[in-house]
């Protein structure tokens, strides 16, 4: 389910841009400033913010499937890891560079697949406090990542002014 959602903003993320009037050098600092959120959370070891609706839960209560909500959406697949794949698929400058971005996003997936059949394991090797230290230095490369892609979109909103656009 997150490999759907996240493969269908890797490919019409450019056409909501369109659409919408966005460019990726705004899309890129908001991103970069979701990021850097969930960044500054995972550093002072704060659950995440992001919630499903009532009605989200009760929906996927009724068709028993945790897999949709909150699992795949918002957890995986949620506005940070949208942002992120959207602004790596607007890089590009024909159908052809997509190819790496959903592959990318399909690794990603069977990676953390993985990592959650393993987790308890994983949690029982690590304990406690090797997993509080592994969530911030995470989130400190996380923070730096999110901060790059405001500073680059930041950079290009300002290229952009100065040319008109």
């Amino acid at each position: 389910v997150a490999f759907g959602i996240l493969s269908f903003f890797a490919v019409f993320g450019g056409l909501l841009f369109k659409v919408f009037g966005i460019t990726l050098s705004a899309f890129k600092i908001a991103g970069g400033i979701l990021l850097l959120i969930t960044a500054i959370d995972m550093l002072r070891a704060q659950p995440s913010r992001t919630r499903s609706s009532p009605e989200e839960t009760s929906e996927s209560d009724a068709k028993d499937d945790v897999a949709i909500v909150p699992l795949a959406m918002p957890l995986l697949a949620g506005p940070g890891a949208i942002a992120t794949v959207m602004v790596m698929a607007g890089r590009g400058r024909d159908w052809l560079h997509l190819i790496p971005v959903v592959l990318s996003v399909a690794v990603t997936c069977g990676v953390t697949y993985a990592l959650l059949r393993a987790a308890s394991r994983i949690q029982r090797l690590l304990g406690h406090s090797g997993i509080a230290v592994l969530e911030r230095v995470m989130g400190l490369l996380l923070a730096a990542i999110a901060v790059q892609f405001v500073a680059d979109g930041a950079l290009e909103l300002w290229r952009e002014a100065g040319t008109g656009g």
